[in-house]
């Protein structure tokens, strides 16, 4: 019956055209001899049939390609989707809502869309779906026999626009992909190159339904993982704006790369609003997570401009807000806020009181190093070891028998008894017992270098005694600071 329309149609456009060519014969015709020739008449102007583009403009209608509106339409239609800027599309997952949507828009412009005479449109299970959204939920062998009509030689639509249509979108499709993604394809050619059995003319047609099919089933993996992949990738979109610092455009471009392809395989996404949501809570800008926060609330509370509202309203609000900051030259974007600045600012504190003790210790372990190198340690003697109250002055001895040694050190030690005499014969050696010393030594008290000018030994003893305390307590905290030195310097290492 279509058919049977558009003739009907056409041969009343064509006697139109004939009546109007005839009409100035006919007047000359009827005119008597010599009589003034009648003026023809003026035809009036067709009427001009509304578009959005050209390639809308009669869109069930065949492309002549003899004119220049012609050729101008094949050219607009076959050429690659992005601009010289632009990369060319890799079959990577990154890329294919910009792939999607840019085919989405040149299938409009050209009138791949149309009902009658387009190619973007398929039906399954009595409803019509669009090949380049919900490619996922149409069967190949479903796209492969109805596509058919245009592409075979004994489809109905074989030698009309949409024959014309197939061929521009094919070309355009293969010239928007790189060369990586058309060797890609050149080996799984079978798949939307086909075969029609012409029996005049045996050709392979390319069916671009099938050609779309194809990228997008070695772009994202039609699995049963994949689809589980897209899901964690929704729910990690946290991570993901940690990742890309809070660009807002990223994070939108993100989600609804995972969500077009689950929405394309037929599958659903749950709590897609509060993954939102989530996500932006990441956003280093404290007026911006404020932002979201108050629309989070209206959201759940059903108030406000959120009321109705779903995930698409939300990154609206977001990209909006987001957008406004960005553009805000008084307020760079990524401001904390106060709470979050005092904490910077204790953080800063405390990284500077380490930076000073790590200089500090360094410069008290430089100091130590150059004390050593220049006054290396000495073994202790007699002459330089602080003397206490119960050490005497001893005799060289030979240390080699140091059993024997203390045995001598025992008996010198050993004060005479009342009544005894305070000198003695040993050893070939004439001994006297020293009352500064509190020993046998070889010379006698008046003698002893320690008694003189001082009084009553016992005040002698305690003042020595307060002296070597506080000797002992300088050599005390001498050591502890050696010892902490030398900590530092093993840790540094």
């Amino acid at each position: 019956m279509d058919d049977l329309r558009e003739s009907i149609t056409n041969l009343n456009e064509q006697m139109t055209a004939l009546l109007a060519a005839i009409q100035p014969l006919l007047a000359g015709a009827a005119a008597p001899p010599g009589a003034a020739p009648v003026p023809a008449a003026v035809a009036a102007p067709p009427a001009v049939a509304f578009a959005l583009s050209p390639g809308t403009t009669n869109p069930d209608q065949l492309i002549d390609y003899s004119t220049r509106t012609g050729q101008s339409l094949y050219d607009t239609g076959k050429s690659k989707l992005m601009d010289d800027k632009e990369d060319k599309f890799d079959l990577k997952v990154t890329q294919v809502v910009r792939f999607q949507e840019m085919l989405q828009a040149r299938s409009e412009i050209m009138g791949w869309t149309n009902p009658a005479q387009g190619i973007v449109t398929y039906q399954v299970a009595g409803r019509d779906m669009n090949l380049i959204s919900e490619y996922g939920q149409i069967p190949y062998e479903d796209l492969k026999i109805q596509s058919e009509v245009y592409w075979k030689h004994d489809g109905t639509k074989k030698r009309q626009r949409a024959a014309q249509n197939n061929d521009m979108m094919t070309k355009c499709i293969l010239s928007s992909l790189t060369e990586s993604a058309r060797d890609q394809l050149l080996v799984a050619k079978h798949s939307w190159i086909l075969s029609d059995q012409d029996p005049i003319n045996p050709t392979n047609v390319a069916v671009a339904a099938l050609l779309y099919k194809e990228i997008m089933r070695l772009t994202t993996l039609d699995t049963r993982a994949t689809n589980k992949a897209l899901r964690d990738n929704l729910k990690a979109l946290p991570e993901y704006c940690i990742q890309v610092k809070g660009d807002v455009d990223k994070i939108n471009s993100y989600f609804m790369q995972n969500l077009n392809q689950l929405l394309a395989r037929g599958e659903g996404a749950d709590d897609k609003e509060d993954i939102l949501f989530a996500a932006y809570q990441h956003v280093p800008d404290a007026e911006f997570r404020k932002y979201m926060n108050q629309k989070k609330d209206d959201y759940y509370d059903d108030i406000n401009d959120m009321v109705n509202a779903d995930y698409r309203t939300i990154m609206m609000k977001a990209k909006t807000k987001y957008d406004m900051l960005l553009a805000n030259k008084d307020r760079p974007f990524g401001t904390p806020s106060d709470e979050e600045q005092q904490v910077i600012a204790l953080k800063a504190e405390l990284e500077q009181f380490k930076d000073t003790n790590f200089k500090l210790s360094r410069q008290l372990k430089s100091k130590l190093k150059a004390s050593l190198q220049t006054n290396p340690p000495r073994a202790a003697s007699s002459s330089n070891t602080p003397k206490t109250s119960n050490q005497t002055t001893r005799n060289p001895k030979n240390t080699s028998n140091r059993r024997r040694q203390k045995q001598d050190e025992a008996w010198k030690k050993t004060a005479p008894k009342p009544g005894e005499p305070k000198t003695i014969k040993r050893d070939n050696k004439t001994w006297n017992w020293c009352i500064h010393h509190l020993a046998w030594c070889l010379h006698s008290s008046e003698e002893c270098r320690k008694g003189k000018g001082q009084g009553n030994p016992s005040v002698t003893r305690q003042s020595s005694s307060n002296d070597n305390e506080q000797v002992d307590s300088r050599t005390g905290l001498n050591r502890q600071l050696l010892a902490h030195l030398a900590e530092l310097s093993i840790q540094d290492e």
